[in-house]
């Protein structure tokens, strides 16, 4: 009988797939696919960081009001006087809105703003916020002093 070497033997044993299989695997890929792109789109959701951050500096403002004892408005840059007779200006930086006590530091309180206007009337705050999507948000505050 004849002998056959090594380097042969690996070259008539055949370990592929066959074409069945092959079709079998991508028909399962496609499906899987097909399946997944709805399921990543569910998950993701619509992003609502923008207008919680817009209703948080707006919370934000209305509290610094409440607990102040004067509110004055120059060049709309809202100057708020609280009870420890520190001055809090809240003003639009750039694309920012930021707030500064005795005009020092530099805290920002929401970004990507495209607008912000305050407007005072009688013991009302009108306070409007653009930001850089479109949004538009408004909200009144009533305060009083004693």
């Amino acid at each position: 009988m004849k002998k056959i070497s090594s380097a042969c033997m690996l070259l008539l044993k055949s370990n592929g797939f066959t074409l069945v299989e092959t079709i079998i695997s991508l028909t399962l890929i496609s499906i899987l696919l097909t399946i997944s792109v709805p399921v990543i789109k569910l998950i993701e959701g619509p992003s609502y960081s923008n207008e919680l951050s817009v209703f948080q500096f707006l919370t934000f403002v209305e509290e610094e009001i409440n607990t102040s004892t004067n509110v004055t408005l120059i060049n709309n840059e809202l100057i708020i006087t609280d009870n420890q007779n520190r001055e809090i200006k809240i003003s639009k930086y750039g694309n920012d809105v930021r707030r500064r006590v005795n005009n020092t530091g530099h805290e920002l309180l929401i970004h990507n703003i495209q607008e912000l206007s305050f407007k005072l009337d009688k013991q009302m705050l009108h306070l409007s916020v653009v930001i850089k999507n479109g949004g538009s948000y408004h909200k009144t505050i009533l305060y009083e002093f004693p």
